[in-house]
């Protein structure tokens, strides 16, 4: 699936407010004592803001993502 303009959903101001949730959180990166504290924060920050990102892009994510949708009800008992 390629993704066009039309199927973005999500406007500048949604991503900005998205962000915004977490700036207090790189702020406060300065006040760690390791940088391996720092660097796992800010993975863990990231990680969260591209999640919610790409849903609100594409939409949720389903409960179970192993399960198909069944299009072809032949197949049912």
């Amino acid at each position: 699936m390629c993704l066009n303009q039309k199927n973005i959903i999500m406007t500048k101001a949604q991503f900005l407010e998205i962000c915004s949730q977490r700036w207090e959180d790189i702020e406060n990166l300065s006040n760690l004592k390791s940088f391996y504290e720092i660097e796992k924060t800010l993975d863990e920050v990231w990680t969260e803001l591209g999640s919610k990102v790409l849903e609100s892009t594409i939409g949720s994510v389903p409960l179970d993502h192993r399960k198909k949708k069944d299009q072809n009800k032949i197949w049912r008992d």
